[in-house]
């Protein structure tokens, strides 16, 4: 937890177009989109984020690689999965007036 951290609040961090796959092919800059999606969750975690608002473009591709897609998944399994509990509670009606 950060020290000004108040547990009312909800906190949200906001990344934009990830293009996680940009220049998959290229030997020197194949990693960059998925280095700086993990640079991006791990400074989530460290400023004790509640969630991470992905905006934009997740992926370069319309039709992501396979490869790219298994990139993805291992690095929001690193980061979004362990001991900590999901503090998060709905706290208005939600009923719908018209039911």
């Amino acid at each position: 937890m950060t020290q000004n951290e108040d547990p009312e609040v909800l906190r949200v961090m906001i990344s934009s177009d990830n293009h996680l796959g940009f220049c998959e092919k290229d030997p020197v800059r194949s990693n960059d989109s998925f280095a700086a999606f993990s640079e991006v969750l791990s400074l989530a975690r460290s400023q004790g984020v509640d969630m991470v608002l992905l905006s934009g473009d997740m992926f370069h591709d319309n039709k992501p690689s396979r490869a790219t897609l298994h990139k993805t998944f291992g690095i929001l399994r690193k980061f979004t999965q362990g001991e900590n509990p999901v503090k998060f509670a709905i706290v208005s009606d939600q009923v719908s007036p018209s039911q």
